[in-house]
């Protein structure tokens, strides 16, 4: 008879949890028993203690990298015997049931781990089981939580460097779980699990009001002034919460690389939630780039020409036979797929927009095709015949659009820069690639993520965008601010306001996140967080700080020697310099 032992877990609430978990099997299981009977109760380190069963039922654990245990929830001995075996699970410090919850919460008298010295929290658990054939077997496990992982970093500094380098721009930033579950692991692994991991849901449950009827016009003008205006200033307090809350999702998000590849995808797709002004479609085209942001562009490319806060922000409803609307159809080439002035001339514009007549709403602002407005008349595009009728049309014109090798080079290049910096020479063979694949974006983002060009990029070559530099904190401390609403507030004000890009372009980037005005709020709202963090976060991370939260060392050493301060303000003051580096606006 032999037990193994799993653990199921959940991500805290808080986002203040354990980032090193660490267990310390026994070397040699206590084992009373005659013939077979053996209880050898042991967690390998570190981070082991996740994703083996989900703390109940059988089967062994994993043997791949293991996802993250932000809390611990359970415990799970396993018993294999020849006969049914009574089996009694007794955890010294916790419930007495063999099932106990391991949390790093943000409450200081709760957790005196988040205060004063450095402390390992240490439970071990008693196994015995009885077979009636073989009589009694005894083991024990033990797991430490809250270990320091400065020890780890610095055994695995070339790893930690890639991980860092790979989080920062990919990620939004490593915690220190993520050096952790991954500094064993080879690096072109941790891409493909990244990767293949990715969610296409969000973890926050939809809103209450997501499939609220939108009110049709005469439904509106039924309704008195006051109820007009409830129902807008309900709208706007329903648009300013789903900002908040998609920053939420980047920062407690097990996927990040889901949300921000959903951020890269919303800066591409543009629309703006301001302009709408209906949540409804605005939730539901964000949904919509969850669900593609690593499956095939060229089925996003098809979903979102019919996606509503599409139709609306672009004005697909007003494009119709006799009179059509080309807004939609030159953004389409020009900023979406081709490239401004890029294999196609200006009559291709005129052409594309017929294609698209009859693309609409109805009065609930659903999409819908609209017959009787399409433009049945002979079309040419690209010097080929569109001719599959009726909304048909709009998807051939797309598909021809797909066919181009021009489409798919526009994509690579696009994403190089996002992730790279620069477009390398080989990314002539990954859009021919791509293309060949049917626009599968997960691979080609793992070639992209594997390339010489992006490990050998210079770290700290690029800018931080306001949602990573702040989510990238949050999540480097394992905390959550107090209220998503403010902090969204603060990435406005850095020029990065959440499902309102600043035009159709979407965000440039780059260097044009540090103007002066900029660069002076984000070191002012940085301030602000200093005694908040002070005040919360967990002491094991700080001699680690620099290494979450910078993809370069410090520029203001000077500033993080503890000997430069008041022996009052010895801890306190390097934490906050090391929150107005320079550096920290690097990735």
């Amino acid at each position: 008879m032999s037990p193994t032992t799993s653990a199921a877990s959940t991500a805290a609430p808080g986002g203040a949890a354990p980032a090193d978990d660490r267990a310390t099997p026994p070397a040699e299981p206590a084992v009373i028993a005659p013939g077979a009977l053996v209880v050898a109760a042991a967690l390998a380190a570190p981070l082991a203690l996740a994703g083996c069963g989900g703390g109940g039922g059988g089967g062994a654990p994993a043997a791949q990298p293991t996802p993250p245990a932000t809390t611990i929830s359970a415990i799970t001995v396993r018993v294999t015997t020849s006969a049914p075996a009574a089996i009694r699970v007794a955890n010294v410090a916790g419930d007495g049931a063999g099932a106990v919850r391991f949390r790093l919460g943000a409450d200081r008298a709760a957790d005196p781990g988040l205060h004063g010295p450095e402390h390992v929290y240490a439970f071990t658990i008693d196994v015995a089981a009885t077979d009636p054939a073989e009589g009694t077997a005894q083991g024990w496990v033990e797991v430490r939580i809250n270990a320091d992982p400065l020890p780890a970093a610095v055994a695995h500094v070339d790893a930690v460097g890639r991980i860092r380098h790979l989080f920062n721009r990919a990620c939004f930033g490593a915690s220190a779980q993520d050096l952790a579950r991954w500094q064993d692991v080879p690096y072109a692994r941790i891409v493909d699990q990244l990767v293949d991991g990715c969610r296409t849901t969000a973890v926050q449950p939809p809103p209450a009001w997501r499939d609220e009827p939108i009110p049709t016009s005469a439904e509106l003008n039924a309704m008195t002034t006051a109820q007009r205006d409830a129902r807008d200033r309900a709208k706007g307090d329903r648009i300013h919460a789903m900002k908040a809350g998609w920053l939420r999702e980047m920062a407690i998000t097990p996927s990040p690389l889901t949300e921000r590849m959903t951020l890269f995808w919303h800066s591409h797709f543009v629309t703006a939630s301001w302009d709408l002004f209906e949540p409804q479609p605005t939730w539901r085209y964000l949904a919509l780039l969850r669900a593609h942001a690593l499956g095939s562009f060229a089925e996003l490319l098809h979903a979102i020409a019919k996606d509503p806060a599409m139709c609306l922000f672009l004005d697909s409803a007003s494009n119709v036979k006799n009179k059509p609307n080309e807004n939609f159809a030159r953004e389409l080439l020009e900023l979406f797929t081709l490239g401004e002035g890029q294999d196609y001339v200006e009559n291709d514009i005129v052409v594309l927009a017929r294609c698209f007549t009859g693309y609409g709403l109805t009065s609930r602002k659903i999409f819908a095709f609209n017959a009787a407005q399409h433009d049945t008349a002979a079309k040419t595009l690209f010097g080929l015949p569109v001719d599959a009728g009726g909304e048909a049309d709009g998807d051939q014109a797309l598909d021809l659009i797909l066919a181009k090798d021009r489409c798919a080079r526009f994509i690579v290049d696009k994403l190089c820069m996002e992730f790279i910096g620069s477009v390398p020479g080989d990314a002539s063979a990954w859009a021919a690639s791509f293309k060949a694949g049917g626009y599968e974006i997960a691979p080609l983002l793992k070639t992209i993520l594997k390339s010489s060009a992006f490990l050998n990029a210079p770290r700290g070559g690029m800018h931080r965008s306001p949602a990573e530099l702040h989510v990238g904190l949050w999540r480097a401390v394992e905390l959550e601010p107090s209220e998503w609403g403010g902090e969204h507030w603060q990435l406005s004000e850095e020029d990065q306001d959440l499902l309102d890009p600043p035009n159709v372009r979407g965000w440039v980037g780059g260097g044009t996140w540090m103007t002066s005005r900029t660069l002076l709020r984000r070191r002012e709202f940085l301030g602000w967080k200093q005694w908040d963090l002070w005040n919360r976060h967990n002491p094991r991370l700080r001699r680690i700080l620099p290494t979450l939260l910078m993809a370069i060392d410090p520029y203001d050493t000077a500033r993080l020697d503890p000997a430069a301060y008041p022996h009052w303000d010895r801890v306190g003051g390097p934490f906050r310099a090391l929150l107005v580096d320079p550096a920290i606006h690097l990735k």
